[in-house]
């Protein structure tokens, strides 16, 4: 495998989240508040924890994508490769997922719906769709461990850049928001109309991924069970949501 042909989709995802976070990152640092545009986030500690975590986590992530294309050439390279790794798997992701669950149940519990962005309307399947995303995220991160102990290297790779594309869903989402506003129109979708429409987009980026690098055929299986899980999740939750937004 061409491990090189997984590069446009790290860096692709990496931009839209450095993209989408540093405005609001920016104005927090500054003193404020965390906004991105009009939109004015209620502050709390979850909040905080959980933007300071995960731009550990990218910054983390970028560090041991850069020495495992050198460890090949460098032996330097390799050893932090493995160490950075073994920190990853060991603290940096449980940390990731555990404040990212803090601050979903914490933000739509705690926030009034008027007071809040995300979880102004269809709460409880705010908190589902979140959920799911963190179980996928935290899904192919055991399988990129079991990988590695394993000592299959392609695989290893194929489940972080699933990993890394599934944590990136939630910039997507506001990277989207803001494409739309942009062309100076409303967006038509709900809050989980977007999740949804943004997962297809994920998973067929990840398709074309693995295509590209001749791994399609591995993770066909893994991509299919996503859109199911996916459907299902949609189907069945049908009661709790809105597709298009009603609110507008």
């Amino acid at each position: 495998m061409k491990r090189a042909s997984y590069t446009p989709f790290f860096a692709g995802a990496t931009a839209i989240i450095l993209l989408v976070f540093s405005e609001p990152t920016f104005r927090r640092l500054a003193g404020g508040h965390w906004q991105r545009g009009k939109y004015v986030y209620k502050d709390s500690v979850s909040l905080d924890v959980h933007a300071t975590v995960g731009y550990l986590f990218v910054g983390a992530f970028i560090l041991q994508i850069v020495w495992g294309r050198r460890q090949r050439l460098h032996e330097s390279a390799r050893r932090l490769h493995a160490r950075l790794g073994k920190a990853l798997f060991a603290v940096v992701v449980p940390a990731f997922v555990l404040a990212a669950a803090w601050v979903v149940a914490d933000r739509s519990t705690s926030i009034a719906p008027e007071d809040s962005v995300i979880f102004q309307v269809d709460r409880v399947m705010g908190r589902v769709v979140l959920g799911e995303l963190l179980v996928f995220t935290s899904f192919f991160f055991g399988r990129a461990a079991l990988a590695i102990r394993a000592g299959d290297v392609p695989r290893h790779v194929d489940a972080v850049l699933g990993a890394f594309m599934m944590a990136s869903a939630i910039a997507v989402i506001r990277f989207l928001y803001s494409a739309i506003w942009a062309t100076g129109a409303g967006s038509p979708f709900s809050v989980i109309g977007m999740y949804f429409i943004t997962v297809t987009i994920v998973v067929g980026a990840m398709a074309v991924a693995y295509g590209r690098a001749g791994r399609f055929a591995e993770n066909r299986r893994t991509l299919a069970g996503l859109v199911a899980v996916t459907v299902a999740t949609g189907i069945l939750c049908m009661p709790l949501y809105d597709f298009m937004d009603v609110t507008s």
